[in-house]
C-alpha cells in the first residue's frame, strides 16, 4: 500500500499549511487542551471542506491527442491503475484503448487494444481491474452482433477471452472480483462470466423489470455479492454462486429517475449514485438487510453528483460534473460509516477550471489508500486521470482540526479556531511521528549500476524531521548523500477557493544546505532558494533548476535563485558529461564549457547562454532560448531542439545542419534568407518569416509553418506532403515540381497576400499528376481552375472560391466544399458535382457540402455515407433535390432544407435531424431507424436561479411529408419537457402520410399529428388497426429489436383483409425473427394476394439454410383463403396454415435434398441417401446429409421428399409435392434398409 509521508512544516498543494512556527509557538499549552483530542466533532463541524489527500501522479495516454477522451473510466486494484479512452485510435471514429500504469512510479505498463478493433467499438468505455485480471468494455462493439467486453492479463498485457452473449448489448459497465466478473447491457440485463474461462455463468435479470429500465446500466461486484443499477429502477443485490436475487435497494427518501446510475460494493456495503439536479446526492446501504444507513452530499457538489461511485472498505468516494462556472471541479472522499465527508479532491493544476461544462470525477476508483479521477475534458478532451493518495491518521486527524481551526478564523469564531488549532497540534505533536524523514542512497545492485539508485535505511546526517514536499525549508541541513531523486521541491501553492485567488505562496528554502553527493535525479527544485548551497557530487540528471514556477507566479511572488556555474560543474553529472534532460531555465552559465555533454532534452529556456561551448554536444530535443551571444553549437546534434533567437552562422555549424538532419527543429530567428537546401525538416516547428529563404529540394513533411511568410522563397521540388504553410504570405514563392499532397495552404479571407495563385498551384509534381490528396486550399481564389480528373480525395476547399472551375471527372470522396462563415465564398454548383468521377460513379461518400446551393440536383442512388451538408452557420439547400436511394448512413444535415425533396427509399437511419427542414419531402420506404427529430431544451447561464432562463427548440418540420412505407423504428420525434415543467415541442407531422410505416419503439411526445394519415400503421408498441392489404396496398415487415433488446411483434386488431392486388412482404436478416404476426382473438382473417419471402441487404441466404421463421400466430383466429407465395428461394411451407412456420431449404444453386449434384431432386439423390445411411461423414451435404449435421438419418430423408421433384430452383409459390407411388414404394424399401441396419448394429 501507498502511503505518503506527510508532516507540519509542508502540505500536499492547495491544502491548508501549518509551520514550525506553529508548533513552537503552541507547545507550552498543549497539554491543557489534550482532553479535547477525545472529541474531533465540533472542529469538523465547524470546517465542512476537510483536506486529506495528497494528488501523486496524473496520468496521460503516451499516444495522447485530442478527442480521445482518456479517462472517460477507471478502475483500480492495489496499485495498478487502469484508464478508458474510448477514442483512441485515429481520430472521431476510433476503436478505442485502455491503459494499464503502475500509481508507485506513474510508468504506462500496457495498452490494451481490441484483437478485432473496428471505428466506433467505444473500447474503453468502461473498465475494471482485479488482480491480475483487467477487464474493459466495448459497448459499440458490432463483431458479435451487439457489444462485447474483454478479458487481459494484466501480467502479460495479453487479451485472454472477449465476452459476449447473443441477446444483448453488453459492455457499457463492466466490475470484476477475484475471477468473477459482472458485465451491463443496455437490454434490461447483466452477466456474470468466469474470466479464467470466458464462460458465461449466469444472466441477470431484476424480479420486477420492465422494459427500457436499463436494468444493467450500472455494475458492481465484490465477493459473491454483485449489484446492479436500474437507471429507472432502483439498484439489485444478486448471490454471484447462484445468479439469484438477494435484495433490491431503493430510494430512501424518494423515487427518482436516476437512482442507480452509478454503483458499487465492498463486504456488506454498497453504494448508489443519484445525479438529479438540485438534489444529487449518493446512499449507503446495508448489502445484507438493503437498508440505507448514510446519505452522502456535498452543497457545492457539482450537478451530477453521484454520477460515478466507489467504496473501499470504510471509504467512500463520489464524483460528478458541473455545468456552471461556480461550483466545485472535484471529487468527494467520506467516511462510508457515518456519511461524514473527509477530504475534496481537486486537480492542482485546475485544468478543470478551463471549461464551464465540466467533468473532472465523471469517473472514480478507490483501492486501500488510493483514489483515482478521471477526467475526459483535460486539454480539448485529449484526457487525464489524477492519482491521489489518502493521508492515514493520525496525520488526518490533525488536519481536521487545524483546517477547522482556520475555517472557524474566517468566519470569526476566534475561540473555536483557538480549540481547533490546538487539538490538531496536539494530536500533531504527541501522536505518532509524521514527519518526512530523508535517508541516503545506495546502489540497488553493484553489478548493474544502470538500475540506478534507491533509498536505504540510513538516515542522512539532518535527514531526521526533514521535509522534502513543496515549499520546504531545508536550509542549512547536512544532507549528504541524500536520496531526493524525483522529489517536489517546487513552490507550494494555496488556492483560496473562498476568494478565487492564491492564498498562500512558499518557495523552497536550500540556503547553504549541503547536497554534496545527493542524488537529485528528476528532483524539481524549480524557483527554489539555492544561494551557497553545497552540490559536489550530486548527481543532477533530469533536475529542474529553473528560477521560475511550473504555474507562472513567479511574477507576483519572486523567482528563484537558480544554480550558479560553479555549483553546478561541481555536480557527479557535470563530470560524468551527463546533464540529460536538466532543465536551468534563467540561469546565468556565461562562458560554461558544454563540449561533448548530453543535454539531450535538457532546458536553457531564457538563459543566459553567452559564450557558452556546446560543441560536439548531443542537444537532441533540448531547447535553448535567451542570450546567445558567442554561443558555441560547432559540430553539436540539434535534431528536435528548439532553438529561439539562433544565427545562420551558430545553426550551420551543427552537425544537424551539415549532415542535413534537422528532423523536428522548433527554431525562431529574425535573421532573414536561410539555406535550407536540401536538408531534412520533416516535423519541424518554424515560427519566423522565411522570405527569401532557399528550401529547394527540402523534406518539409509535417512541417509546422503556419502563418510563416514565405515571400520569394524557393520552395521548389520540396517535399511539403502535410506541411502546415496556413495563412502565410507566399507572394512570388517558388513551388515548381513540389510535392502537396495533404499540405495545408489555406488562405486568410480577409489577408491580402496570404495563400497559393493557380499558377503556383499549377507548377507544383502533385498538380502535373493530377494528385492533390489531402491538399487543404481553404479561402483560396481558384476561380476558373482546371481540376478536371484530379485526384481531390479529402482535400480541403472550405470557403475557396471555385467560381468556373473544372472538375470533370475529378475524385472528390471526402473533400470538403462547404461555404465560408461569412457566406461570402465557397461551395460548389450542382453542375460542377454532377461532373464529377465520384458523382458518375455513385460515390460521393465523406463529402462536405454545407452551405451549398443544391436544389433540384440529382442525387439518385448515391453512396452519401459519412457526407456533411452543414457548415454552422449554414446548411445545404436541397429543397425538391432526388436522393432516391440514397445511402446517407451518418451523414450530417444540421439546419439543411429539404423541402420537397425526394428521398424515396433513401438510408437516413440514426441521424440528428432536429434542425433539419422536411415539409411535404417525399421519404416513402425511407430507413430513418433511430433518427432523431425532437425538441429539446438549451439552459442559459444557470436558468432562471443563475439570472438567465431556457431556449425551447422545437423538432423537426415534417409538415406533408410523406413517411409511407418507411422504418420509423426507434426514431425519435418527441419534445422535452423544460425546467418548468412545460413540454418543449416535438416534430411537426401535421398531414403526414404514415401508411404503412412501422414505428415500432419510436416516441411521439408532444408531437403534432394533426390530419396524419395512419392506414396500416405500424404503432410504436407494435399495433395496427386493422390491416387493410386491398388495391394493390403493400405492408413490409422488417425484423426489430428494440435498442434494449426486447422484440416487438405485431398484433393486428379489428381485421385483416387481402386481396390478389394486395402484397405482405417479410424481410428476413440473421437475427432471431422477432416480428411474428398475431391477431386479436375473434377478428376475420382473409387472407389472398402475395406474400413475399426475402432477405435484407448484406445477408447471405445460403447461411441461412435450414432455418425456419414463425411468420404467423394464427392463435384465436380462423383464417380464410390462401397465400399467393413469392421468393426466389426454395421454402417448406407445410406449415404456413398450422403453425405459422416457414423453413428456407434451397437457394440458387443449392438445394437441400440434391446429394448427388446433379441439380435435380430425384430416386438417384434417394439411392444416395440410402449408400450412406447409418454413417457420420466429414462434409456435409455428401453422401445423402442434408441438414448439415454430419450424419445421415431420417431427417435427411425427410428434406429429401420435401423436394423431391425439384430442379435447381423450384419457385415457393409451386404447391408442396406428395410422395409419388414410386416415392412410397421407395420409402418401404428405405424402412426395410433402416431394419436391417438396426439388426447388424445390434
Amino acid at each position: 500500500m501507498l502511503t505518503p509521508k506527510l508532516h507540519l512544516g509542508s502540505r500536499p498543494p492547495g491544502k491548508m499549511r501549518v509551520t514550525v512556527m506553529h508548533k513552537i509557538l503552541f507547545r507550552s499549552v498543549i497539554a491543557i487542551f489534550a482532553l479535547a483530542r477525545a472529541d474531533l466533532s465540533v472542529c469538523v463541524a465547524a470546517w465542512p471542506e476537510v483536506g486529506l489527500v495528497d494528488e501523486l501522479l496524473k496520468f496521460t495516454a503516451s499516444d495522447r491527442a485530442p478527442f480521445r477522451v482518456f479517462g472517460t473510466s477507471v478502475a483500480i486494484s492495489g496499485q495498478r491503475v487502469l484508464v478508458g479512452s474510448p477514442g483512441a485510435g485515429n481520430g472521431g471514429g476510433s476503436p478505442g484503448a485502455a491503459y494499464l500504469f503502475d500509481a508507485t512510479t506513474g510508468q504506462e505498463l500496457w495498452k490494451f487494444t481490441s484483437s478485432e478493433a473496428a471505428p466506433q467499438h467505444q473500447f474503453g468505455s468502461s473498465v475494471a481491474i482485479s488482480g491480475n485480471r483487467a477487464i474493459v468494455g466495448a459497448y459499440g462493439d458490432t463483431t458479435a452482433g451487439a457489444g462485447a467486453a474483454y478479458v487481459f492479463d494484466v501480467a502479460t498485457g495479453q487479451e485472454l477471452f472477449k465476452l459476449n452473449v447473443d441477446d444483448a448489448q453488453i459492455g457499457n459497465a463492466v466490475a470484476i472480483s477475484g475471477n468473477v466478473a459482472v458485465v451491463g447491457s443496455y437490454s434490461d440485463a447483466a452477466y456474470l462470466f468466469d474470466v479464467t474461462t470466458g464462460q458465461q455463468l449466469f444472466k441477470l435479470t431484476a424480479s420486477d423489470t420492465v422494459p427500457n429500465d436499463y436494468f444493467g446500466f450500472s455494475v458492481g461486484i465484490s465477493g459473491n455479492t454483485a449489484v446492479v443499477g436500474s437507471l429507472y429502477n432502483g439498484a439489485y443485490l444478486f448471490d454471484v454462486t447462484t445468479g439469484q436475487e438477494l435484495l433490491k435497494l431503493t430510494h430512501p427518501e424518494s423515487w427518482t429517475s436516476t437512482f442507480g446510475h452509478a454503483v458499487a460494493i465492498s463486504g456488506n456495503t454498497a453504494l448508489v449514485g443519484s445525479p438529479v439536479i438540485g438534489s444529487a446526492a449518493a446512499y449507503v446501504f446495508d448489502a445484507t438487510t438493503g437498508e440505507s444507513f448514510a446519505k452522502l452530499s456535498a452543497a457545492e457538489s457539482p450537478d451530477l453528483f453521484g454520477a460515478s461511485v466507489a467504496i473501499d472498505g470504510d471509504k467512500a468516494l463520489v464524483g460528478g460534473w458541473s455545468y456552471e462556472e461556480e461550483f466545485t471541479r472535484s471529487a468527494f472522499l467520506y467516511d462510508a460509516s457515518t456519511g461524514q465527508r473527509l477530504a475534496t479532491l481537486v486537480p492542482s493544476d485546475d485544468m478543470a477550471l478551463y471549461f464551464r461544462e465540466v467533468n473532472f470525477g465523471e469517473a472514480v476508483a478507490l483501492s486501500g489508500d488510493i483514489a483515482v479521477i478521471g477526467f475526459s475534458q483535460d486539454k480539448a478532451f485529449t484526457g487525464s486521470a489524477y492519482v491521489y493518495a489518502i493521508v492515514p491518521e493520525p496525520a488526518s486527524a490533525a488536519l481536521v482540526a487545524i483546517g477547522a481551526a482556520a475555517f472557524a478564523i474566517r468566519r470569526g469564531r476566534r475561540t473555536k479556531a483557538m480549540l481547533c488549532l490546538l487539538v490538531g497540534l496536539s494530536i500533531a505533536i504527541s501522536g505518532q511521528d509524521t514527519r518526512a524523514d530523508i535517508f541516503q542512497w545506495e546502489y540497488v545492485n553493484p553489478i548493474d549500476p544502470a538500475l540506478g539508485t534507491q533509498e536505504s535505511t540510513l538516515l542522512a546526517p539532518d535527514g531526521a524531521g526533514a521535509s522534502a514536499e513543496p515549499g520546504s525549508n531545508l536550509s542549512n541541513r547536512n544532507l549528504t548523500k541524500a536520496y531526493l531523486a524525483g522529489v517536489n521541491l517546487s513552490p507550494y501553492l494555496e488556492y483560496d477557493e473562498f476568494s478565487g485567488y492564491i492564498g498562500g505562496y512558499a518557495r523552497s528554502d536550500l540556503t547553504s544546505a549541503n547536497l554534496s553527493q545527493a542524488d537529485l535525479s528528476d528532483a524539481a527544485l524549480n524557483a527554489a532558494t539555492l544561494t551557497g548551497a553545497n552540490l559536489s557530487g550530486a548527481f543532477v540528471r533530469g533536475a529542474n533548476f529553473d528560477q521560475f514556477d511550473q504555474y507562472g507566479y513567479s511574477y507576483a511572488f519572486g523567482y528563484g535563485t537558480g544554480l550558479t556555474l560553479a555549483q553546478l560543474t561541481s555536480t557527479a553529472s557535470y563530470a560524468a558529461h551527463d546533464l540529460r534532460g536538466v532543465s536551468l531555465g534563467l540561469n546565468n552559465l556565461t562562458g560554461a564549457n558544454f563540449s561533448g555533454f548530453d543535454l539531450a532534452e535538457a532546458r536553457f529556456a531564457g538563459a543566459n547562454l553567452s559564450n557558452v561551448n556546446f560543441s560536439n554536444a548531443n542537444l537532441t530535443d533540448a531547447v535553448i532560448s535567451g542570450t546567445l551571444t558567442g554561443m558555441n553549437l560547432s559540430s553539436a546534434v540539434v535534431r528536435g531542439a528548439g532553438l529561439w533567437g539562433i544565427s545562420k552562422a551558430q545553426l550551420y555549424s551543427t552537425s544537424s545542419y551539415q549532415t542535413g538532419d534537422l528532423t523536428g527543429l522548433y527554431f525562431y530567428s529574425d535573421d532573414p534568407g536561410w539555406n535550407f537546401a536540401g536538408k531534412n525538416l520533416s516535423d519541424a516547428t518554424i515560427t519566423s518569416d522565411m522570405n527569401n529563404s532557399n528550401f529547394a529540394g527540402a523534406n518539409l513533411t509535417n512541417a509546422y509553418m503556419e502563418r510563416v511568410s514565405f515571400q520569394n522563397a524557393n520552395l521548389s521540388n520540396a517535399d511539403l506532403k502535410g506541411a502546415d504553410l496556413s495563412y502565410g504570405k507566399l507572394t512570388g514563392a517558388n513551388f515548381a515540381g513540389a510535392n502537396v499532397r495533404g499540405a495545408k495552404l489555406s488562405r486568410e479571407f480577409t489577408y491580402p497576400g496570404s495563400g497559393i495563385s493557380i499558377s503556383q498551384l499549377a507548377s507544383t509534381a502533385s498538380y502535373q499528376a493530377h494528385d492533390l490528396t489531402g491538399i487543404r486550399l481553404r479561402g483560396n481564389v481558384l476561380t476558373n481552375a482546371n481540376l478536371a480528373n484530379h485526384n481531390l480525395t479529402d482535400a480541403d476547399f472550405v470557403g475557396a472560391s471555385l467560381t468556373g472551375a473544372n472538375l470533370t471527372g475529378a475524385e472528390v470522396r471526402g473533400a470538403q466544399f462547404h461555404l465560408h462563415s461569412s457566406g461570402q465564398a465557397g461551395g460548389l454548383t450542382a453542375a460542377q458535382l454532377q461532373s464529377t468521377a465520384s458523382y458518375l460513379a455513385h460515390d460521393l461518400s465523406g463529402i462536405g457540402l454545407g452551405g451549398n446551393n443544391l436544389a433540384g440536383a440529382n442525387l439518385v442512388g448515391q453512396n452519401l455515407t459519412n457526407a456533411d451538408f452543414e457548415s454552422a452557420p449554414y446548411g445545404a439547400n436541397l429543397n425538391g433535390a432526388d436522393l432516391s436511394l440514397a445511402n446517407l448512413t451518418q451523414a450530417r444535415f444540421g439546419n439543411s432544407t429539404l423541402t420537397g425533396a425526394t428521398l424515396v427509399g433513401a438510408t437516413l437511419a440514426n441521424l440528428d435531424l432536429h434542425l433539419t427542414e422536411f415539409g411535404n419531402a417525399n421519404l416513402s420506404k425511407a430507413n430513418l431507424a433511430g433518427s432523431h427529430f425532437g425538441g429539446y431544451v438549451i439552459v442559459i447561464n444557470g436558468g432562471e436561479e443563475g439570472g438567465g432562463g431556457y431556449y425551447n427548440f422545437p423538432g423537426t418540420n415534417l409538415t406533408g411529408a410523406n413517411l409511407s412505407g418507411a422504418n420509423l423504428a426507434n426514431a425519435d420525434f418527441s419534445g422535452t419537457l423544460d425546467f418548468l415543467g412545460a413540454p418543449s415541442p416535438g416534430a411537426n407531422l401535421t398531414n403526414v402520410n404514415l401508411n404503412g410505416a412501422d414505428a415500432r419503439g419510436a416516441r411521439f411526445f408532444a408531437t403534432t399529428l394533426t390530419g396524419a394519415s395512419t392506414t396500416n400503421f405500424i404503432q410504436p408498441h407494435g399495433h395496427i388497426a386493422g390491416l387493410d392489404l386491398t388495391a394493390e396496398k403493400t405492408l413490409v415487415v422488417r425484423n426489430y429489436e428494440r435498442f434494449l433488446g426486447d422484440d416487438v411483434p405485431i398484433v393486428v386488431h379489428q381485421q385483416l383483409a387481402m386481396q390478389t392486388s394486395g402484397a405482405l412482404r417479410l424481410v428476413f436478416d440473421a437475427d432471431d425473427w422477432g416480428s411474428t404476426i398475431s391477431f386479436a382473438p375473434g377478428i376475420q382473417v382473409a387472407l389472398g394476394g402475395t406474400l413475399d419471402l426475402a432477405f435484407a441487404a448484406g445477408v447471405d441466404p445460403a447461411d441461412q439454410l435450414g432455418r425456419s421463421f414463425d411468420l404467423f400466430d394464427w392463435t384465436g383466429v380462423a383464417p380464410t383463403g390462401a397465400f399467393s407465395v413469392s421468393s426466389p428461394y426454395l421454402w417448406d411451407l407445410t406449415k404456413l396454415y398450422t403453425t405459422g412456420e416457414v423453413t428456407l431449404t434451397g437457394v440458387a444453386e443449392l438445394l437441400l435434398g440434391d446429394f448427388n449434384g446433379d441439380s435435380v431432386i430425384n430416386a438417384d439423390d434417394l439411392a444416395t441417401w440410402q449408400t450412406g445411411f447409418g454413417t457420420t461423414i466429414a462434409a456435409s451435404g455428401a453422401q445423402g446429409d442434408a441438414d448439415g449435421d454430419h450424419d445421415v438419418d431420417g431427417a435427411d430423408f425427410l428434406a429429401w421428399q420435401r423436394q423431391v421433384g425439384s430442379t435447381l430452383m423450384v419457385a415457393a409459390t409451386d404447391a408442396v409435392p406428395e410422395p409419388s407411388t414410386c416415392v412410397t414404394y421407395l420409402l418401404a424399401m428405405v424402412v426395410g434398409k433402416l431394419v436391417i441396419w438396426r439388426r447388424v448394429a445390434s
